[in-house]
């Protein structure tokens, strides 16, 4: 029998850790929006399945002496290498576009003046800059003891 070389795990499980890390951090600073949440830990745990399968064949693989077994291990590992890489670069996709999600409504709630919010209780109102209101730097509107989260809010035009 020839002796092949063990398979090497890979670097995809520390880009998880790092792709989870970046997430919850953008998330905390208002860089992306709550919408994206639940897709993203989808799409994380989709990623970690694939990672722990593809570690276990790697590790069967390494085990194994029987060179059949091997070479049909060798394409479950490629073939669960495509998968994890599609997921991951699905996740860096949702991430991208949920950035710049944000960065425009960020651009929208200091550019623009009328904005039509939903208070706590259900109502519907307008904030109107000229008229006193006031994007505090948390992304809050202010006007005298009157706060309302800027994020939920959404362009208007006055009637």
């Amino acid at each position: 029998m020839s002796s092949t070389t063990p398979i090497k795990k890979s670097y995809h499980g520390w880009l998880l850790l790092l792709l989870l890390i970046t997430s919850i951090m953008l998330r905390v600073y208002n860089y992306l929006p709550l919408k994206t949440l639940a897709i993203e830990f989808t799409t994380l745990l989709i990623c970690t399945f694939f990672y722990l399968e593809r570690s276990s064949y790697i590790d069967e693989y390494n085990a194994s002496e029987d060179s059949e077994k091997k070479e049909k291990l060798v394409q479950k590992i490629a073939a669960k290498k495509i998968h994890l890489n599609l997921a991951l670069g699905f996740f860096f996709i949702i991430v991208i576009s949920g950035y710049y999600d944000m960065q425009t409504v960020k651009n929208e709630l200091t550019h623009l003046n009328v904005f039509r919010c939903e208070s706590k209780n259900g109502f519907e109102i307008y904030v109107d800059k000229k008229e006193g209101w006031i994007l505090s730097d948390d992304y809050f509107f202010i006007n005298g003891k009157s706060k309302i989260n800027a994020f939920e809010c959404k362009r208007a035009n006055k009637e």
